[in-house]
């Protein structure tokens, strides 16, 4: 399998360059202090008020690293002429894509796994009784969010020739999906008619609202575990959430394939 050399030394290069550590690193200093921090500083009388709060910080720190970790995988070998090196290799552009995806993720896996685990060993010496599979719910989706925004920002850095490029583009795709997307939910909800076409039921808007990854994740988690203590209200099947993940997963490293291999080197 020629991605899987790819991937192998994808992950030995982030070995080697002490990436994986740092990244290790960040989040176990992150999660556990994230945790011993909310749990101090807050009123998390049950391991379940604390899953709550760390959902947030988790939300935030992982797709941002996930991207930041993946937009130059393929842009950078782009810009720097070893793409050229690598693809006379028995190597094929998809072997390529596949391979990021697959060590990129390798990486980021790790060290989430780790950060999380670094916090559950908190949770579980502090408070006295811990829902053991809640807390596994809660390690298992912060691991599909770490490879959904791996594989996304794989995706994304294909899309360009260069770093900066994809810089932006990796930017300019958080901003909209984060910030940009709310915001116009909530205008057209606010500016149309009931009997407009464009009108926004209350089902319509929660349902757009679950369209980006994060959200998505979250949202089916919440479905399929009690970690929060208000389980969000469901627009839709917890197993369509996670189909709408498995779309990102999939998409948009399927468009940036299609972009790579259409393109001159």
């Amino acid at each position: 399998m020629s991605w899987a050399a790819i991937a192998r030394k994808d992950f030995s290069d982030a070995v080697r360059s002490k990436a994986l550590w740092a990244l290790t690193a960040l989040f176990v200093v992150f999660m556990l202090g994230a945790a011993a921090g909310y749990g101090y500083f807050f009123d998390t009388t049950t391991a379940v008020d604390l899953l709550d709060l760390l959902s947030g910080p988790v939300n935030f720190l992982i797709p941002i690293t996930a991207l930041l970790a993946t937009i130059h995988s393929i842009s950078g070998e782009l810009e720097s002429g070893t793409s050229k090196l690598l693809l006379s290799l028995p190597h094929t552009r998809r072997d390529v894509v596949i391979g990021k995806i697959v060590g990129r993720s390798a990486v980021m896996l790790i060290a989430v796994f780790i950060g999380v685990m670094s916090a559950g060993a908190y949770v579980f010496a502090v408070y006295t009784t811990v829902d053991a599979i809640n807390y596994l719910g809660f390690a298992v989706f912060a691991l599909l969010l770490a490879l959904v925004y791996t594989s996304i920002g794989v995706g994304l850095s294909a899309l360009a020739r260069s770093t900066s490029r994809s810089t932006i583009i990796a930017a300019g795709f958080y901003t909209l999906l984060s910030f940009v997307w709310p915001l116009i939910l909530s205008v057209v909800a606010y500016t149309t008619s009931e009997d407009s076409i464009l009108n926004l039921t209350p089902g319509r808007r929660q349902f757009l609202n679950q369209i980006p990854p994060t959200d998505a994740i979250t949202t089916a988690r919440a479905g399929f575990t009690s970690v929060m203590n208000t389980p969000a209200a469901l627009a839709t099947s917890k197993w369509v959430l996670l189909v709408i993940a498995i779309a990102w997963l999939l998409g948009v490293p399927a468009i940036g394939y299609w972009r790579f291999n259409t393109r001159d080197l």
